[in-house]
C-alpha cells in the first residue's frame, strides 16, 4: 500500500460542472460558475464583497494594491509562510518585517507582532496556518487602535471560525487559495474578500482584476463600452476552474467532516505520546468547539534529526510525510534583505522539527488504519529508545 501526502480525485459532480461549462463555451473569466462561486463565498463571509482570482497569490497582490501600500511602508508578518505572502508586499515597494512564532502553534501572535511594529508600520498580515488563527480578535483590536491595516492570509482557512465569525471576515482584506493541496480545489485559483468599511473599493478591485479596465461594468450592462481606467493585470480565473470548484463549495460541510475525522484520528493517537520528549507539539482541535476545517496535521519533533528519522521510517512503509515552509527570513531571499537565521529562533526551531501527515477527504478507512498503525509503531519504537 502506497499512501501519498495529498491526493486529488475529481468527482462526478465536478466533472459534470466542467462539461457544462465546456458545453456553454464558458471558458474565459467572469462566467456563470465564477458568479456562483463568488455569491457562495459572499454569503459565507457575511455579505462582504468577494472576487475570485487566478490564485491565492494574486488575491494577496490585489489586497496589497487596494490597501495602498507603498515604498517606505513596513508590513509585519510571520516568517513561517509561503513566499507569496511576502512577495505581494515587495511588489508594491513595501518591506516585510518578520515576526517570530508564538510559543504554541505555528502562527505569530499579538505579543510577537507588537515587538516588530514601528513608526513605519502600515499593516499587519496574519497567516492562519493549518486553518487555525492566533489572537485574531486581539490583533484586530490592536490594528484599530494603532490605525493599521489588517490583511488575512487565509489561504488554508476556509471553513474555520474564530470568535463566532468565519476567518476571512476579521481583516480589512482577506485572501483564500483553491490550489490542489487545499480543502476546496480548483487546481489553481483564489479569492479576495473586501472587509467592512472598504466596500467602495470593489469597483477598483474589479478594474485591476480585469486588466485595468471597467469591463465588469460593461458586462453587467452598466456601460455600453469599456476602457482602460488604471494600471491593472489579469487576475480573473477561467470559468472552467470555477466550475471545478463550485460543487465542492456546495458540499463544504461534508468535505470538512471527512477531513476532521482523519485529523481527530491523528490527534487521538498523538495524545499517547504527550509525555515523550521527542514530540514537542502537534496539531489540536480547538477546545472551544468552534468550526474548524481540518486542513492539515503537523507534528513538531525535538530536532531536525528526529524529524528526518520519523520521515525515513514512514518512507519504509510507503507513507509520505513531508516538511513544510523554509522560513522566509533564513532563506536566500531573506538573506538578501539583511535577515539572519538567528533573528527568529523559535521559528527556526519549530520549522526544523515539523512534519505533516497525509490528510485528504478521500482517504479510505483501510488506508487510515494502515497509517495509524505504522505511526504508532514508529513512535512507540522511538519512545522505547529514549
Amino acid at each position: 500500500m502506497i499512501i501519498p501526502f495529498n491526493r486529488n480525485i475529481i468527482g462526478k459532480k465536478e466533472k459534470e460542472a466542467v462539461m457544462s461549462a465546456l458545453g456553454k463555451g464558458s471558458i474565459s473569466g467572469g462566467g456563470s460558475f465564477t458568479d456562483r462561486v463568488e455569491k457562495k463565498l459572499k454569503r459565507l463571509m457575511g455579505g462582504r464583497p468577494v472576487l475570485a482570482t487566478t490564485s491565492g497569490t494574486h488575491a494577496l497582490e490585489l489586497a496589497a494594491l487596494l490597501a495602498g501600500l507603498k515604498r517606505g511602508d513596513e508590513v509585519v508578518m510571520p516568517s513561517y509562510t509561503y513566499p507569496s505572502t511576502a512577495n505581494c508586499i515587495l511588489k508594491v515597494g513595501a518591506k516585510p518585517i518578520f515576526a517570530d512564532l508564538a510559543c504554541e502553534g505555528m502562527n505569530a501572535g499579538l505579543e510577537e507582532i507588537k515587538t516588530r511594529v514601528s513608526d513605519k508600520t502600515r499593516a499587519i498580515m496574519v497567516v492562519h496556518y493549518g486553518g487555525l488563527s492566533k489572537d485574531i480578535k486581539e490583533i484586530r483590536e490592536f490594528a484599530d487602535k494603532e490605525g493599521l491595516i489588517l490583511i488575512e492570509d487565509a489561504a488554508q482557512a476556509l471553513g474555520t471560525e474564530e470568535g463566532g465569525r468565519e476567518l476571512g471576515t476579521w481583516g480589512d482584506f482577506a485572501c483564500f487559495s483553491f490550489h490542489g493541496t487545499k480543502n476546496f480545489k480548483a487546481g489553481e485559483g483564489g479569492a479576495l474578500v473586501i472587509g467592512r468599511g472598504h466596500e467602495e473599493l470593489l469597483y477598483r478591485a474589479e478594474a485591476i482584476r480585469n486588466g485595468g479596465t471597467d469591463k465588469a461594468l460593461f458586462l453587467r450592462g452598466e456601460r455600453n463600452y469599456y476602457q482602460w481606467v488604471e494600471e491593472g493585470s489579469m487576475f480573473i480565473p477561467s470559468d472552467l476552474l470555477m466550475a471545478l470548484l463550485a460543487p465542492q463549495l456546495d458540499e463544504m460541510n461534508e468535505i470538512i467532516q471527512k477531513r476532521r475525522f482523519v485529523f481527530e484520528s491523528y490527534e487521538k493517537l498523538l495524545k499517547k505520546y504527550r509525555g515523550c520528549s521527542f514530540v514537542k507539539e502537534y496539531s489540536k482541535i480547538p477546545e472551544d468547539g468552534r468550526a474548524f476545517n481540518g486542513h492539515l496535521f503537523f507534528i513538531v519533533f525535538e530536532s531536525p534529526e528526529t524529524r528526518r528519522h520519523f520521515q525515513m521510517e514512514m518512507q519504509k512503509v510507503s507513507i509520505q510525510a513531508v516538511t513544510h515552509y523554509w522560513p522566509l527570513h533564513s532563506s536566500a531571499m531573506g538573506s538578501k534583505m539583511g535577515y539572519k537565521k538567528e533573528d527568529l529562533p523559535r521559528t527556526n526551531e519549530k520549522a526544523g522539527g515539523l512534519v505533516r501527515l497525509p490528510l485528504y477527504e478521500n482517504i479510505s478507512r483501510n488506508e487510515l488504519d494502515y497509517i495509524l498503525f505504522n505511526i504508532d509503531k514508529i513512535l512507540h519504537d522511538m519512545a522505547r529508545g529514549e
